[in-house]
Order: C-alpha cells, then structure tokens, then sequence
C-alpha cells in the first residue's frame, strides 16, 4: 500500500471512530438523563413489556428504558416510542450522512447554503484563521475586534462547527457593558466564529420568558418522493434570566401543535410544568407567532440537503413576526424533547421506517 492510500485509510478509519465516540457520548448522556429522571412510579407493565419486545422483535431486542422514561413522564404508554440507541446508532446514521456533517453544519455558510432563508444579521466570521467582514472583505483581527466593540447592537459570538446543543461555544456580548477582553477565549481558538447581531423577539416570545430568545425546534423529514415532513415541532424556552433556550442550561420545551403550545412543559429529566416558573405564564392553548410560516420555510429548504433527510431546525420569531434561521442539526438531532411532548416520532409510519432502516420488506 502507498503512502498516500495509507493515510486515506488512517484518515477514514479515524473519521470512523470519531462517528463511535459521537454515538457512545450521545447513548451515555441520553441514557443517563433517563436513568436519573426514571423514579419507579408508574412502571410498565408485564403486557406493555412484552407488546414492546414482540413490536421491536423483527428488528433487535428491545431494552426497555426508554418506554418506562415516557410513560412514567408523560402517563402514556405506546409501543412505538424510538428507544434512543435505535435512534442514534442507526437511524441517525441510516437517513444522514455524517461524513458530510462536519462540512454542511458549520454556520459561516448558512447563508450560502440557504440564500433565500433570513438569518439574524452577520456582522463578522472567521474561516480557516481568515477575518471576514459583513461584505466578505478579510479584515485584520484589530479590524475585527474594533467593529466588535463599535457595534451599536447586542451581539451572540458562536463557535461555527457542530456542537452536541449544549450551549456551549456561544457567547452574549453587549459592547456597553462589557470589556472586549472577556473574548479572548474565543480569539485565541483555531475554530470558526460567526458574530450575529442579537434577535429581538417577537412580544409573544417574550412573555414566555424574557431573558432568552426562545426558539422552535423543528424536526423535519425528506421522503424519497421529494416531499418534507415536519414530524415534530417543539418551542424551547431558557430560565433564570439565562440568555440561552437549551435543555442542558436549565431550559423547557412544550409542544406546539398547529401553532398552539400543549398543556404540559418538561425539562431535560421529564418534569413537568403547567406554567412558566419564572413568567408564569399558562401554556395550555397559547399561541406562538409564525409557525406555520416557520414550517414553510423548512419545507421549501430542506430539499437543499439532500445528504440529509432527518433534520432539526433552530428558528427564532423576530419582534415583526419574521421566521429567523439560527441553526440546523443535520445530525445527532436530540429525540427524547420530541417523543416527551408529541408522543412516538414516527407515529402510524414506525413500521415503514424501521423496515427501510433494516432492509425489512
């Protein structure tokens, strides 16, 4: 073997384990929110039991942590719920294509990947070492940090690359309030950045809780016939006067149904609220802005990834009602937030998916 295959095969069989390492980091972290929120109240049943492990047996033996993590959670049992190593140690990888990840979600691009969706305003990115301005000039990074301190505006300074959504390699920086130096973090890096002007949301976004731009989190599917599918829509809300919506700071999530939250709000581990514990405002029933204009955005956009057909979309609501692209997590895309508040991700199609997914016929 020559030189130059060898190090394809080294490179590909490190590209291979560092896809394991992702799937055994997401399995571990999932697996231990279940086990730490699971406390013994409501468990399966001997039927529920064995209804999953005939539904699932065509495909793999069933554990059972994630249908007793539901049902105890939500008070309902179904035997079509997507157990979490199913999830990311197949379908995942089955419907996306993870070499390419690295490449499509990196957020420096989004504008040239989606040149017809809003974004919130970019002001600054950094690729490959190189500065770029909002008119795609290299600049210095004194120019850099000059039009940061000089911005009038609110600014989020992002880590560009994938993340597992824990909000970490995100920054809130007001240039009144606080010292350029509090950056260096990110300066000194070798990552790519992109500097966003802050979003002010939407009024109904607010009153759910001020301190965070809440988002819609959007899971969306491309069929084989060239149609997208939202599968799940859920709105992610911080707490505690956090800037941030993610589960992992402390957040909530509550389904949104035809535009319209569900009763109940859960946390990471599966508590439950009826209200916001910090605006206290009701979520049963309430309406969100825009949603059916955020779900046409997805549907019109998705098709422009092709490599990748289980997608989350990242949308904020501005303060006039404009649909915001903030993220998008065309892979390891998080499940549990959606099976809490809508239930089984595939509903009726379960079967067909998982045939697909296991060359089943």
């Amino acid at each position: 073997m020559g030189i130059k295959a060898f190090g394809v095969k080294t490179q590909e069989s490190i590209e291979h384990f560092w896809d394991w390492m992702k799937v055994q980091y997401r399995l571990y972290s999932e697996d231990k929110v279940m086990q730490v929120g699971i406390k013994g109240t409501n468990e399966l049943t001997e039927e529920e039991k064995q209804q999953v492990k005939a539904f699932y047996k065509p495909y793999f033996n069933a554990k059972l942590t994630s249908h007793q993590f539901y049902k105890e959670k939500t008070g309902e049992f179904h035997v079509d719920y997507i157990p979490d190593y199913i999830w990311y140690g197949y379908i995942d990888p089955y419907f996306n294509n993870w070499k390419l990840d690295k490449y499509i979600d990196n957020k420096c691009y989004y504008p040239r990947m989606f040149p017809n969706v809003k974004m919130p305003e970019i002001i600054l990115t950094r690729l490959n070492g190189f500065w770029l301005d909002k008119y795609n000039s290299v600049v210095s990074l004194e120019k850099a940090k000059e039009v940061i301190k000089n911005s009038k505006s609110s600014l989020f300074i992002k880590m560009a690359g994938s993340y597992f959504g824990c909000g970490g390699g995100v920054k809130f920086f007001n240039p009144l309030e606080t010292p350029i130096e509090t950056l260096d973090s990110f300066f000194s890096t070798q990552d790519d950045i992109v500097v966003q002007i802050a979003v002010a949301q939407h009024k109904r976004l607010s009153e759910v809780n001020m301190s965070s731009v809440n988002t819609y989190r959007l899971l969306s599917m491309l069929k084989r016939d060239g149609s997208v599918k939202i599968l799940s829509s859920v709105l992610r809300m911080g707490r505690d006067g956090k800037k941030i919506d993610n589960e992992a700071a402390g957040g909530l999530t509550c389904g949104i149904n035809n535009g319209y939250l569900n009763a109940v709000a859960y946390s990471k581990y599966g508590d439950c609220f009826y209200e916001h514990p910090d605006s206290h405002l009701k979520f049963e029933g309430y309406q969100v802005p825009s949603y059916m204009e955020a779900c046409e955005m997805v549907i019109k956009n998705h098709s422009l990834i092709p490599h990748f057909r289980l997608v989350s979309w990242d949308i904020a609501i501005d303060e006039n009602g404009v649909v915001l692209l903030i993220e998008i997590n065309p892979a390891y895309g998080a499940l549990s937030m959606h099976q809490l508040n809508n239930g089984p991700i595939f509903g009726k199609e379960t079967k067909t998916i998982l045939d697909e997914v296991f060359g089943k016929k």
